[in-house]
């Protein structure tokens, strides 16, 4: 799957950014609350503290799942981003969509960036300055941004995903 560039310089929805991702799946949303042991695991692979509760849509075909789209909202600066990040059954990242961002326009960083996260796993190297180039004049919302692909590998990887 490839990033839905043509559409990252428009706000798409959720439901259109899920169609994108997972043509022709079946989708279920859950709204997940982690177990103290989830939550534990999840935030020592992502580094930093991660949310008791997230949002994914797990997608199906034939019985399979084919993927899951997580719902991350966090504070960029002072405003707040939504990003829809969907994860194959492997664990790789396979699109980041920017479904909402609060921010001024100028702090967004541009389409290219977020394609710099597609084939990525949770590792030491999915940082700002080692896989992941920085943005000029939107550090806070780059930062931001490798903020949310790990924490949603984390708790991928910590919660059992089941069709």
């Amino acid at each position: 799957m490839l990033l839905a560039s043509g559409l990252a310089a428009q706000q798409v929805t959720e439901s259109e950014a899920l169609a994108l991702a997972f043509p022709g799946a079946t989708l279920r949303r859950d709204e997940v609350e982690l177990t103290t042991a989830q939550r534990d695991a999840a935030q020592k692979a992502a580094g930093h503290e991660v949310p008791a509760r997230a949002v994914r849509h797990v997608a199906t075909k034939d019985g399979a799942v084919v993927g899951v789209g997580w719902i991350d909202v966090r504070k960029v600066r002072t405003h707040s981003q939504t990003l829809l990040v969907v994860i194959d059954p492997k664990g790789v990242v396979q699109r980041v969509e920017v479904l909402a961002f609060a921010e001024p326009k100028q702090y967004r960083p541009r389409p290219e960036f977020f394609a710099q996260f597609v084939g990525r796993s949770l590792d030491g190297d999915l940082q700002l300055r080692r896989a992941v180039r920085p943005v000029a004049g939107a550090t806070m919302s780059a930062k931001a941004a490798v903020e949310a692909v790990r924490t949603v590998l984390a708790l991928h990887g910590a919660i059992s995903v089941s069709p």
